[in-house]
């Protein structure tokens, strides 16, 4: 890892440093002071209250994800049963025994997420993830965005940044530090010793493959209604119209530009 960055010791605009280091190595800057960060304690108080619910809390332990049963409750609400709340002593008590909390979609409920998502995607394009982790002081960072490039925030805490080759020494970085990570970059982090340690991590996201089937049968099923010869599907003999689909859609999948049909996935509203 490269740690001589003209940057690293003044203020810096998030926009406009971005800018600079797109598909470069990885590198890092100190944040102007007057761009908003969520903290630690925003997200341990959300938890302490146990309103967070599933798929918004993961928790891992020794490299392993921990089962839905030790992570999430039942709540009374209204007089009902409701299941899938965080339940706040189990994550708490694991978070401080070593244990990292990883926030999928933070920006989705966490407000003070949201304007360097926004930030990030001008230089990445709309379709960022934002995942926050919040780790103990002196406990390891459990990562999982290793294959897309990256923008680390370190908004609490410090961390020790673990990256590139594997004898080279870590970056410390403090609060308020942004380190910009490409993908294929191996990574890892160890929290200081001076207070919790959150993260926000903002990634070009990666699609699950369930979600290209989906636009896949989407566009295919859009495709063929457009074409004449749907229109007059009950005119066409039964043993050939499979026939037909079946052709009509490999000549259109194998003109479609995958780039186009990522950004068709990856891209939010």
């Amino acid at each position: 890892m490269t740690h001589t960055d003209p940057h690293a010791d003044v203020d810096t605009d998030l926009a406009g440093w971005l800018a600079g280091r797109r598909n470069g190595p990885t590198a890092h800057t100190a944040l102007s002071g007057g761009m908003a960060l969520p903290t630690a304690a925003d997200v341990l108080g959300t938890i302490d209250c146990g309103l967070l619910a599933h798929p918004y809390v993961e928790v891992y332990r020794d490299g392993a994800k921990l089962p839905a049963a030790e992570v999430f409750t039942a709540r009374r609400v209204q007089n009902h049963k409701v299941t899938g709340f965080v339940h706040h002593r189990n994550v708490t008590g694991q978070y401080r025994a070593g244990a990292t909390v990883r926030l999928p979609s933070v920006a989705d409920w966490l407000a003070a997420a949201r304007p360097a998502v926004e930030i990030v995607r001008g230089t990445f394009g709309r379709h960022v993830e934002a995942t926050a982790y919040l780790a103990a002081a002196g406990s390891p960072v459990a990562f999982a965005e290793a294959d897309v490039d990256a923008v680390v925030l370190v908004c609490s805490g410090s961390v020790a940044w673990y990256g590139g080759e594997a004898d080279s020494a870590p970056l410390e970085a403090p609060a308020r530090t942004a380190v910009y990570v490409p993908a294929g970059t191996t990574r890892g982090a160890l929290a200081g010793k001076d207070g919790d340690c959150l993260l926000l991590v903002l990634a070009e996201r990666s699609p699950a493959t369930a979600e290209i089937v989906r636009a896949l049968r989407q566009a295919g099923s859009a495709h063929l209604e457009q074409q004449d010869t749907a229109r007059r599907h009950h005119l066409i003999p039964v043993d050939r119209k499979a026939d037909w689909v079946l052709g009509e859609l490999a000549g259109y999948f194998a003109a479609m530009d995958p780039a186009d049909l990522l950004r068709l996935v990856t891209a939010r509203p």
